[in-house]
């Protein structure tokens, strides 16, 4: 016998190490370079232009850089993973070892321990997905895909990590604990999902998130808590790869979708303020669990996003950088908002108003992230961020002003945003109303809907017999509508669950709410609750079972409710700035030149103001403004007076510009010009007046022209009602975040 050494030939490392996948991998390839080839075949046959040719070729390439850069970054996540420290150090040239975080923890040996009893934790864990994270995703899927099934569930071999811990010691409620957990997941998980019209498969999973815990109330009793409540800060990072057929045709709708509804049913039930309590000590009573889950508010945050300025061009053009159509979103406090997306635009005017709630629970709070984008069809192209300390806002009570976007080469925001603490003396109300004339649309209240239960719901009634309803309780309030959760197959359910609405004005409107059977679709009993009886009630509470109306007389459903009001008050506002008193230049005091010799204010009205007039006529549905005059102009000419005009713009269409005549020689110019537009009312007050009172210098000359701008908002203008008023004008930068109102 020989003493021949056995080859051992390397395995190749595609896919999952085996001869099958490397081929599944390479006729995946294969397919998609026969299809790119066959459509530019197509192009040629049917003698169209050779553009299709280019378009297809971009596209394939678009779609390949994109497929490589998740690749990548699930690669790094999952090196975080296995190495943490490793990763950290083939990613930077080098690290100072007094590089560390003071104010969290790694737990090294937590994360010792999950890996060690994994294998033991997937099989509950795959237990849990199908009887609890199965459900709640049906409860948000779409008719397109249908009823969804955990066909098979694999969760690897590497398991999520807990990244930092952070223990608050400082501002704690006696006889809890609270810490926040950073979890990190981007592991070898494979699942598989099947659908009414499809089936799709799941890996890469990658997830990041903040978990706040509360372990309350403390006890003698070993674990010595006997409650821990758990809630995420904000919307958790999630992504994922498909595969199968989804991934070989790599339809961005379907990842779109499936994407959405988990991070839909994890928002709706683990996202503040939403939370999940699990009792620990059995005995633990149920009063004491309702009330963990009972929201208790600090105050309101208002954040008021007004214009853009002069934003970067994502969109490419014809001949170079287009422009962009910019939208906002607002992460950090809950779920997040976004504003409307404006077409074509480096100059977006948004002027939205969107309230945020803080908690007690909130403890330290967090900073928001200010994000602006350009909507694209695929992948949105990142405009800058701001990054704003709430604790500041809620020290000065108001801030405004033009921030600056990180991240880019240029771009700023104009932002307002306002700090409100919350009150149940209903005696404020009257005075927040009467004051509240800057905006109509501005909420002066909190409304908090604890949904507890609901008994004696009838029975649905169908060609084969009765049936028990799966009943979903809806909310609506403001056009807004808030859903609760999906019983299965129960006449009496129960929910626990906890809704937020923003109220104009409680003296005039009503909660609405309908219990739906969400097989049928049908309305099995609803509810009216006019706010004004809420005001009556000692502390703006009213907790109380509730008579449901149906159409079926043989029931008699009720629903337990507990309604909380808040009035919005406005926070702590420092003292305007005193005008400073300065003795005017002698080099300014010449009669000729129009100047007082009495002393001039180094305020806004150093530019002059202007009065305008301004009224819609309803009928006509006409929009017509008179420039009156101006008072006390500054002077841009060396010798002479200057010829000033008025030009408007009805923003943000630069097509509605009119212009005034121009008066020769004065700084005090009256005009009495009117103008008009015709626009609907409510497109009306979506718009702001930009007014700009310029020099008409002669030709070949090198006078000034600027004299001073302003900004009027829309928002509030009445119908039929006539508005006179003088506003100061001011330079360009300060115009920029200085509205002026409709009073």
């Amino acid at each position: 016998m020989s003493d021949e050494k056995e080859v051992h030939l390397p395995q190749s490392k595609m896919g999952l190490g085996s001869d099958h996948s490397d081929m599944i991998v390479f006729l995946i390839r294969f397919f998609r370079l026969s299809g790119v080839a066959f459509l530019a075949w197509l192009v040629g046959y049917f003698n169209f232009s050779y553009s299709w040719v280019l378009v297809c070729i971009f596209l394939y390439l678009l779609r390949e850089r994109n497929s490589s850069a998740r690749k990548t970054k699930a690669e790094v996540i999952k090196a975080l993973g296995i190495n943490e420290r490793d990763a950290v150090l083939a990613r930077l040239d080098e690290v100072p070892a007094w590089i560390y975080f003071p104010d969290k923890e790694r737990v090294e040996w937590l994360n010792k321990i999950i890996k060690i009893i994994w294998p033991n934790l997937t099989v509950y864990m795959s237990t849990t997905l199908v009887n609890v994270i199965e459900p709640i995703i049906n409860q948000y899927s779409t008719s397109y895909i249908g009823k969804v099934k955990f066909k098979k569930i694999d969760l690897g071999d590497i398991p999520p990590r807990i990244t930092s811990i952070k223990v608050y010691t400082e501002n704690v409620p006696a006889g809890e604990v609270l810490f926040d957990c950073e979890i990190m997941y981007a592991g070898d998980a494979n699942i598989l999902l099947s659908a009414s019209k499809f089936q799709a498969g799941v890996k890469d999973i990658q997830f990041h998130g903040n978990l706040r815990v509360i372990l309350k109330p403390l006890c003698n009793r070993i674990p010595f808590f006997a409650a821990a409540t758990a809630f995420f800060l904000n919307k958790p990072q999630m992504d994922f790869n498909l595969t199968n057929i989804a991934n070989a045709f790599d339809l961005p709708g379907l990842r779109n979708l499936i994407n959405n509804i988990i991070e839909d049913s994890v928002a709706k039930t683990l996202v503040l303020p939403n939370r999940l309590v699990i009792p620990i000590i059995p005995d633990i009573k149920l009063d004491e669990l309702d009330n963990m889950k009972k929201v208790r508010p600090k105050g309101v945050l208002r954040i008021n996003v007004i214009k853009g300025l002069n934003l970067k061009k994502a969109d490419m053009g014809v001949f170079g950088a287009g422009k962009s159509d910019p939208y906002v979103s607002i992460t950090g406090l809950g779920l997040p908002k976004r504003t409307k997306t404006i077409s074509d635009s480096t100059d977006p005017i948004w002027n939205e108003t969107f309230d945020f709630m803080l908690e007690d629970d909130l403890i330290q709070t967090p900073d928001i992230l200010i994000q602006c984008f350009d909507s694209d069809e695929m992948n949105d192209d990142f405009l800058g961020s701001v990054e704003i300390n709430v604790e500041n806002i809620i020290s000065k009570g108001i801030e405004e002003g033009i921030y600056k976007l990180k991240g880019v080469s240029k771009g700023e925001l104009i932002l307002r945003i306002e700090w409100f603490t919350v009150s149940t003396e209903s005696e404020k109300l009257n005075e927040i109303l009467r004051k509240k004339t800057l905006n109509q649309q501005q909420a002066s209240c909190l409304l908090l809907v604890d949904l507890k239960s609901a008994s004696n719901l009838p029975m649905m009634v169908d060609k084969s017999g009765a049936s028990e309803p799966n009943p979903r309780a809806i909310f609506t309030l403001n056009d807004v509508n808030q859903e609760s959760t999906i019983m299965e197959r129960t006449t009496h359910p129960k929910w626990n669950q906890n809704f937020c609405f923003f109220v104009e004005n409680p003296q005039s409107q009503f909660l609405m709410c309908k219990i739906n059977d969400e097989k049928s679709k049908k309305t099995i009993a609803n509810l009216e609750i006019s706010l004004k009886d809420l005001l009556i009630e000692d502390s703006l509470q009213l907790s109380r079972v509730f008579d449901l109306r149906t159409l079926i007389n043989d029931y008699n459903p009720k629903l337990s409710l507990n309604l909380r009001l808040y009035i919005l008050c406005a926070g702590f506002r420092p003292e305007p700035e005193k005008k400073v008193l300065i003795e005017k230049s002698p080099s300014l005091d010449r009669s000729s030149s129009g100047f007082s010799k009495e002393n001039v204010f180094l305020t806004q009205s150093e530019f002059g103001k202007i009065r305008i007039s301004m009224e819609y006529i309803m009928d006509e549905s006409v929009f017509r403004l008179t420039v009156i005059e101006c008072q006390n102009l500054c002077q841009v000419h060396h010798s002479n007076l200057p010829d000033p005009y008025v030009k408007i713009i009805l923003e943000p269409e630069k097509k509605s510009k009119k212009k005034s005549r121009a008066i020769k020689d004065v700084l005090n110019p009256v005009f009495n010009d009117i103008f008009q537009w015709n626009i609907n009312y409510g497109e009306l007050k979506r718009r702001q007046i930009f007014v700009t009172v310029k020099n008409d210098k002669p030709m070949l000359t090198s006078e000034k022209t600027f004299m001073g701008e302003l900004w009027i908002d829309l928002t509030n203008l009445k119908p039929n009602v006539l508005i006179d008023k003088w506003y100061d004008l001011r330079s360009e930068k300060d115009a920029k975040f200085s509205f002026n109102y409709c009073d």
